[in-house]
This record gives C-alpha cells, sequence and structure tokens, in this order.
C-alpha cells in the first residue's frame, strides 16, 4: 500500500467521523455496521453505510457493498480529487472498531483522487496521507 503520513485529527475530523457514526446505524448488517462520508475541503459529497445487494451474477442471492463505495457511488469521479474520507465501525455490542479500508477499497479510492483517510481504531482515530 505504500508509505502512509500520520497526520493530526482537528475538530472538522471528528465532526466528520461523527455523521460517519450516525450513518453506520443506517446498516443492517448484524456484525458491525460501517459508515463512510467523503468531502472535499468542507463540503459532503457522499455518504455510505455497508448493506447487502441483490445481484442476479452473484454466487448466493446477495453481494456485500462496502461503505466507502457506497459513499462514492454518484459522485463525479473529478470530485473525488484530493478528498477525504472518514469511515466509522461499530461493533455489535455498539463499541468503536477498526475501520481501515480493505486492500480492495484503499485501491480504489486511491484511484478516484482520495487523499486522506480518518477512520476509527480500536483506540481512537487513524489520520493517515496516502
Amino acid at each position: 500500500m505504500g508509505c502512509q503520513d500520520m497526520v493530526a485529527i482537528t475538530a472538522n475530523d471528528r465532526s466528520m467521523i461523527d455523521l460517519a457514526r450516525k450513518v453506520s446505524y443506517k446498516s443492517q448488517y448484524d456484525k458491525y455496521k460501517i459508515g463512510a462520508v467523503i468531502c472535499n475541503k468542507s463540503k459532503i459529497l457522499g455518504i455510505g453505510f455497508n448493506r447487502h445487494k441483490t445481484h442476479p451474477k452473484a454466487p448466493n442471492k446477495y453481494k456485500f457493498l462496502h461503505a466507502e463505495i457506497d459513499a462514492c457511488l454518484g459522485v463525479n469521479e473529478g470530485q473525488l480529487d484530493k478528498s477525504t474520507i472518514y469511515v466509522f465501525r461499530a461493533r455489535k455490542d455498539g463499541t468503536m472498531g477498526l475501520a481501515k479500508p480493505c486492500v480492495t477499497c484503499h485501491g480504489f479510492l486511491t484511484a478516484v483522487g482520495v487523499k486522506t483517510m480518518v477512520y476509527t481504531s480500536n483506540n481512537g482515530l487513524v489520520k493517515e496521507r496516502v
């Protein structure tokens, strides 16, 4: 994944991660709920949460849609350049958990121009530039 720079968490980061927390509760996934908010400067471009989507070619009845991808749906790719994504994970018991984007989501986000990721960890927030 390359080298990441750790960056200080701001009041705006905390506000956006709180919005991602609220969005995460829309998920109906039983094990954990993930919410994502993508912004460019102070403008919110998209929000999303993890969910099951039916798909006719899926080997089983459902395909899982990650919150990071859901947040990007409907956003023009050019708007995502130099944007920041905020990702929150709520465990089944309601506690905050690690929400670092998976390898596939990380690759996708990097390809569309996301420059900063802020996500929950087991001990607080992590902010990294990619």
